[in-house]
């Protein structure tokens, strides 16, 4: 008895068109806004000459649209940056003006249709790149999508429909994230000339390093409230960078083959596979060994005294860890604890941070730069 009802529970929404299937969400522009993009870009078609605004007679504002900029992917894929803004109403007595601009970073599919999933993972990948850039939670704000299929005529004309993309995101987003130029890691300015070689190889790094990347922003987007698994997360990426990106044996695999098959072969069979399971990775290095050779990279002078004494790091990392982990109760003193924690947990993920940096390409004395000029502001509580 009663009304038949379906409950929908959707994680995407499109306005402005309709699809038959998944297979066919398939577009050929889409243009992205994102919370803090504008602050990075510091690109503003305003004009303000106030040199009269002292008499409060006079104030001249002018503004130009900015000029697209534009850079390839690929072959058939461009992208950057585009600039769009708020409509604006004339009236027959004018009180006042509100005009807004805003940014958009736009992917233009030349050749081919991308899916959604592809478009959704390169907004991922710059949503990353850019939470990393100006050091704070990121995420997009408005996604438009244009089909070349989905169109609009008028007089004769035909216009590309926009369909706006909604999607489902979490609470933590709807608390305003707002950043200034000089409070970010680095703003576009700084990388101008080398974004496109360095947003490419992000993108490819992340093929590669993503667990240790995915561990670093779970980080970035869940530290109101510090706790022993944010430590963990960022150890636990650490281990899997230096996995990824150097040489992840101490002693010959081959070798060590051998040297296991001996040692198996000398113990009754019923014990074997217990053995087995503790001498598998034996021959990796160690955590301590892990961190001395990542550190041992680190040329910048403001981030090793921010690392502070290199031992007591490493003994404090594996330490804790190992207790954190294991809870042996040998190491419960040894372990650290509340601010000291928190204050490694920092350390640790500073040294993550230089390392990609690294990796997409930013040099040393840059990096150096970057660490000297936001020594106050990202980290002055390490150096307290």
């Amino acid at each position: 008895p009663g009304y038949i009802s379906t409950k929908f529970s959707a994680i995407h929404l499109f306005i402005g068109a309709h699809f038959p299937d998944v297979n066919s969400l398939k577009f050929s522009e889409v243009y992205l806004q994102f919370n803090n993009l504008d602050e990075w870009l510091d690109i503003s078609g305003f004009k303000i000459d106030d040199s009269k605004h002292q008499s409060d007679k006079e104030l001249k504002i002018y503004y130009k649209l900015p000029e697209k900029i534009c850079y390839k992917l690929n072959n058939e894929t461009d992208f950057g940056f585009s600039f769009s803004h708020s409509s604006f109403q004339i009236n027959a007595y004018q009180k006042g003006v509100n005009l807004e601009q805003h940014s958009n970073l736009f992917f233009l599919f030349n050749t081919n249709y991308a899916d959604i999933n592809a478009i959704l993972d390169l907004t991922n990948g710059f949503q990353n790149f850019l939470a990393l850039a100006t050091f704070d939670v990121t995420y997009p704000s408005s996604i438009i999508l244009i089909n070349r299929d989905s169109y609009l005529e008028h007089d004769n004309e035909k216009y590309p429909e926009q369909i706006h993309l909604y999607f489902k995101r979490s609470r933590m987003f709807d608390e305003p994230h707002k950043r200034d130029k000089f409070q970010m890691l680095f703003s576009y300015e700084k990388v101008r000339d080398d974004f496109q070689q360095m947003f490419l190889r992000w993108l490819d790094i992340r093929n590669d390093l993503e667990p240790s990347i995915n561990l670093l922003f779970d980080y970035f987007y869940k530290s109101k409230t510090f706790t022993t698994n944010h430590f963990l997360n960022i150890i636990h990426a650490i281990e899997t960078y230096h996995r990824r990106r150097f040489k992840n044996y101490l002693i010959d695999p081959d070798i060590h083959k051998d040297r296991l098959n001996i040692i198996y072969s000398s113990v009754p069979e019923e014990h074997r596979g217990w053995l087995k399971e503790k001498l598998i990775f034996s021959h990796e290095p160690s955590l301590k060994e892990r961190l001395e050779e990542i550190i041992e990279t680190v040329k910048s002078e403001v981030l090793l005294n921010v690392i502070g004494n290199k031992v007591d790091v490493i003994s404090d990392a594996k330490n804790s860890r190992n207790y954190y982990v294991h809870f042996s109760s040998n190491l419960k003193k040894k372990a650290l604890r509340g601010g000291p924690l928190y204050h490694l947990t920092e350390k640790l993920k500073f040294l993550l941070i230089y390392c990609l940096l690294k990796d997409i390409g930013i040099s040393e004395y840059n990096i150096a730069e970057l660490f000297s000029m936001n020594r106050n502001l990202l980290f002055g509580h390490l150096n307290y």
